[in-house]
């Protein structure tokens, strides 16, 4: 009987946690690289751009008050 009470316990504790959880991917577009001389000198100024991309998940753990981990891959450069 207390077996069977705890597996109750343990699925109904399970079962409103869930509800307290998100998950889902992120994915992102990087752009950067601007250059200008030791000196500072605006008229030196070099743009080039190069893109990247992000790539990534994350679990929202919580409704009102949340914590939020995330994995990300960045591409060098980008």
């Amino acid at each position: 009987m207390k077996k069977i009470t705890l597996m109750i316990a343990a699925l109904i504790i399970t079962g409103s946690m869930f509800g307290q959880i998100s998950f889902g991917p992120k994915i992102g577009l990087n752009v950067s690289k601007l250059s200008t001389d030791m000196a500072g000198n605006v008229s030196a100024l070099k743009e080039s751009s190069k893109t990247g991309f992000q790539l990534g998940a994350f679990v929202r753990i919580g409704t009102k008050f949340y914590v939020q981990p995330e994995l990300l891959y960045s591409v060098r450069g980008g």
